[in-house]
């Protein structure tokens, strides 16, 4: 079973890379304070048809995002989302509510599941009407493969986006993260993007983790 995620999600992750549209840089910290787990995230998006953007021009999007997260029981947490977008110099605001869940399956296997109520960017987040809420769910596998020099954590997932239309977008999600040291967690991350009104996308996330 682990050999058949192991080459499944190394298979996404290698085909995606030469067919991706997007790449998305990301750094993130994270720290207990009490029951609480405060964290910040920031990321930056380069369109990789434009090789040559990413040397010679700042990234078109990028993102600051600060969270609080608390347990409520010992299989679900709740996460409360602030995020500050800057699009080509305009700046806009989410915010979104986590529900996440977990729970442990033969052979080692994980199945977690993420419920997201977000808000879609908005310059005031003080009128929000139905048609800027959006419900995100992501369904996802999980099972760490121990190798001779490194402990892999594999992850295959699905992600469904749903507006007051009905579903707008999906996601088909690889992902491999290692521990680089005891605080530092590096991960690639593969989606493609498919979204119901077609310009679908191929996604590549490198990301580093940081916790305290």
């Amino acid at each position: 079973m682990k050999k058949a995620l192991l080459a499944t999600v190394m298979a996404f992750l290698v085909s995606s890379v030469a067919n991706a549209d997007e790449l998305r840089l990301e750094a993130s910290a994270t720290a207990k304070l009490g029951d609480n787990t405060l964290s910040v995230e920031e990321q930056t998006r380069h369109d990789l048809s434009i090789s040559e953007d990413m040397v010679t021009k700042a990234a078109p999007y990028e993102h600051t995002v600060f969270a609080i997260g608390r347990k409520i029981t010992d299989n679900i947490d709740m996460q409360l989302r602030v995020r500050n977008t800057n699009t080509n110099g305009t700046s806009e605001n989410r915010l979104s509510l986590d529900m996440n869940a977990g729970v442990s399956l033969p052979y080692g296997l994980g199945l977690k599941n993420r419920l997201r109520l977000q808000m879609d960017e908005t310059a005031d987040i003080t009128t929000v009407a139905s048609s800027d809420l959006r419900l995100r769910e992501q369904v996802e596998l999980t099972r760490t493969v121990t190798l001779p020099f490194v402990a892999l954590d594999l992850a295959l997932a699905d992600e469904v986006h749903v507006d007051e239309t009905g579903v707008t977008e999906n996601r088909v999600i690889a992902s491999v993260s290692a521990d680089v040291t005891d605080n530092i967690k590096a991960t690639a991350n593969y989606f493609r993007q498919m979204m119901t009104e077609g310009d679908d996308a191929n996604v590549v996330t490198v990301s580093a983790a940081l916790r305290f």
